[in-house]
């Protein structure tokens, strides 16, 4: 899926840079400005008992651990060492959610993998090897093969050419959509993978409808013709829920504002389709306060409506989502003067201390407070509920606590 890669591939550069020497610009952005006092800070100490420095040592230490345990791996892959591995998932069941993991080929597959030949993947190098057998008999080397034509780089031009080619001709829709994962990043630079994605939106497999939406609201394809128009429309119109709330938690996004009626509407009843709505409650943060930066200008509308549905009464178990609640404790970026920290507060604390809310909910919303540094509110909360003893209460109060612990910290 796409996310696993993008996932994986944030990893691997952090393992890779972990151990290498960071090349340094030769004049930083910020120095001129900062060249004044230079001298003064160089003299500086740093002091071991400053918070940043706590954070920097730890991460540093981790640092340290991985890079020595990386140090051990051998040289990657042959080709036909791979190769034969690659072939003997042949022997492997493979359903809709991938090549059974218990596989003993499979497991072979997984130990022999190290870290060098995960770097020969990243860079596009197993591409050959996947163009090879993409139309192998076995659905499970087919599935496998798609994933060797990915690269941190992008597809490259021979990989474009042959999944535009073969996709149509793919029955299986796991290995589809996993050939769809592998050049979905080059559908803003070729119209023709473009053009393969948008109509990949209508297949009939929602795990293939799912995986055309993503890269459709990605950075990726957001600019491409039709791809707004085709996610707005499966909010709407998909037959399947799963995939209309894919598309919906998706669509924010876009920054698009023709969304801004759908999201409203879709997260007026919460508890006629549960789901559905908190899919469209993330979408719907995103279109201001997304958890990575977006090309789309932050809306206030957005916003305004965000926090109309947090203070929404009665709450229930599904009513605010808990699944969004602790991203209430990030600020948006950028110049937001119609963001006002005080009223999603206030709208934070009371849903931590309404009883009718899910647990889960509550204690993110505390969690959320401790983000903001409102430590008055999470000290009301706990007075509030102190003398209660059933297990939501009580859960609700451990986390106002940690909150509060944090921050001091």
């Amino acid at each position: 899926m796409r996310r696993d890669l993008i996932l994986s591939l944030l990893i691997a550069c952090g393992l890779v840079l972990a151990g290498c020497k960071k090349e340094q610009p030769a004049t930083p952005p910020d120095e001129k400005k900062a060249a004044p006092d230079e001298k003064k800070e160089e003299k500086k100490a740093a002091d071991p008992n400053d918070p940043l420095s706590k954070i920097v040592k730890k991460v540093e230490e981790k640092v340290a651990g991985a890079v020595g345990a990386l140090a051990k791996d051998g040289k990657a892959l042959t080709q036909e060492e791979y190769e034969k591995l690659l072939l003997e998932l042949s022997k492997c069941t493979f359903n809709d959610n991938g090549i059974d993991w218990q596989c003993e080929q499979y497991k072979a597959y997984r130990d022999a993998r190290n870290r060098n030949t995960a770097l020969k993947d990243l860079a596009g190098m197993s591409s050959t090897l996947g163009l090879k057998h993409m139309k192998h008999e076995s659905p499970a080397v087919r599935y496998t093969a798609a994933g060797l034509l990915r690269s941190f780089f992008g597809s490259k031009p021979e990989t474009q050419d042959a999944v535009i080619a073969y996709a149509p001709e793919e029955k299986n829709p796991v290995v589809l959509a996993a050939l769809l994962s592998a050049v979905g990043s080059s559908m803003g630079r070729n119209p023709k993978v473009a053009e393969l994605v948008l109509k990949m939106a209508d297949h009939e497999a929602e795990a293939v409808r799912i995986e055309a939406i993503g890269w459709m609201a990605s950075s990726w394809g957001a600019k491409v013709a039709g791809a707004a128009d085709k996610v707005i429309d499966k909010v709407q119109k998909d037959p399947s829920v799963k995939v209309q709330r894919v598309a919906c938690e998706n669509a924010g996004k876009l920054g698009d504002k023709r969304m801004l009626p759908i999201f409203k509407k879709l997260t007026q009843k919460p508890d006629e389709n549960p789901d559905l709505y908190s899919s469209c409650m993330r979408g719907l943060m995103d279109m201001w306060n997304p958890f990575l930066s977006s090309e789309a200008p932050a809306s206030p509308e957005a916003y305004k409506l965000t926090m109309n549905r947090l203070r929404d009464k009665p709450r229930s178990k599904n009513r605010p989502p808990w699944i969004i609640m602790s991203s209430f404790g990030r600020t948006p970026k950028g110049e937001t003067p119609w963001y006002k920290q005080a009223e999603v507060v206030k709208a934070l604390a009371d849903v931590a201390l309404d009883g009718n809310a899910h647990w889960m909910a509550r204690t993110a919303a505390c969690r959320a407070l401790g983000e903001l540094k409102a430590e008055k509110e999470l000290g009301t909360i706990k007075e509030k509920l102190a003398a209660k003893t059933d297990f939501d209460d009580k859960n609700v109060v451990k986390a106002a606590e940690e909150a509060v612990a944090k921050i001091g910290k």
